[in-house]
């Protein structure tokens, strides 16, 4: 087993799933790709702080659903 393709996959599923969170939330986010894993915020039309409760709130949710509650 690769380790660094396994955790490159883990890293592109928690980025696509944060991508999600944040659509949901109301950013127009890309989902991120092969060849750009991260997600570009500098296009987002919102202040960074509003992002930055987004992110918080998107990071909550992913640990709260991982730990089955």
């Amino acid at each position: 087993l690769d380790r660094s393709s396994a955790a490159s996959d883990v890293y592109k599923r928690q980025s696509l799933e944060l991508a999600q969170c944040l659509r949901e939330k109301g950013l127009d986010i890309a989902d991120p790709t092969q060849e750009d894993p991260k997600l570009n915020l500098s296009e987002v039309d919102k202040n960074r702080e509003t992002i930055k409760e987004y992110l918080e709130e998107c990071d909550l949710e992913s640990k709260a659903f991982k730990e089955g509650k």
